[in-house]
């Protein structure tokens, strides 16, 4: 990210520190990405924000709305055995149906 970048989200987002955190993936989850071997493997090289993000969003989902928590979270599964990150607007598309 660009210095201008970084500035712009420095209330929220420390770098240093931040990026240093341990990444904590519950056991659910975890079991759900390495039972499929396509999706294992193309997790453990996508960039460790990515990671943080989209483990946070279907987390998010864990105490308000469990059918809409397994939906993302077999979604995510899907997108990443295909080596395809999601989060932008036209992929999300998928999961609203």
């Amino acid at each position: 990210m660009t210095k201008a970048g970084l500035k712009a989200i420095a209330h929220a987002f420390n770098a240093k520190t931040d990026m240093t955190e341990k990444l904590i993936i519950s056991a659910d989850i975890l079991k759900s990405l390495k039972t499929n071997k396509e999706a294992w493997k193309y997790f453990q090289k996508m960039p460790i924000a990515y990671k943080r993000i989209r483990i946070s969003a279907i987390e998010k989902y864990r105490q308000s709305d469990a059918k809409k928590y397994e939906k993302s979270l077999a979604y995510f599964i899907k997108m990443t055995a295909q080596n395809k990150r999601i989060g932008f607007a036209k992929e999300r598309r998928g999961l609203n149906k």
